[in-house]
């Protein structure tokens, strides 16, 4: 199944003379929508490759007159029996250049779960992930690797801050 919006929007008068967007799906999670935008659904999919796999996921891309966007989710899930496995990736880009700001995100997820009847019922589990997170300027960051039960994020630069207007 496929669903989702498109837009295409031009201001050429008026308060907001100037302004533009097109999207496809939406905007960044972060974006401050502006209310004369439109509102977008997410593209979208969910495919049940068999009984066993089911794909889903979702994107969406939007270029405003300040702003480019981009982004999109994919989780597959597998299930045989007793076994389960599971991937999840996703990522997140926007560029402003009004005033100039920039994020991005990427993480990956993968995860196994095996369910077993001995004197009860048990699951033995395992995930391993990482996470990205970028943003600017001043460049900066931090990166996230976890397992199962333990993480460790490293931080590098300054801390995130609202963009600021240009002088």
């Amino acid at each position: 199944m496929l669903s989702g919006g498109f837009a295409l929007a031009a201001w050429f008068d008026g308060e907001h003379a100037g302004d533009f967007v097109q999207t496809m799906g939406g905007y960044h999670p972060d974006f401050p929508v502006p209310a004369h935008y439109p509102s977008v659904p997410r593209l979208a999919f969910d495919w049940h490759m068999s009984d066993k796999l089911q794909v889903t996921g979702d994107a969406y891309f939007a270029l405003t007159a300040h702003a480019f966007m981009a982004g999109g989710y994919l989780d597959a899930a597998w299930k045989d029996g007793s076994l389960e496995a599971h991937f999840k990736a996703g990522s997140d880009f926007l560029i402003s250049w009004k005033p100039f700001y920039y994020e991005i995100d990427v993480s990956v997820d993968f995860s196994v779960k095996y369910t077993y009847h001995l004197f009860g019922k048990h699951h033995i589990k395992a995930d391993v992930g990482a996470d990205l997170n970028l943003w600017g300027p001043d460049f900066a960051g931090k990166a996230k690797i976890h397992l199962h039960v333990v993480s460790v994020s490293v931080s590098f630069g300054g801390s995130k801050q609202k963009a600021q207007p240009i002088d």
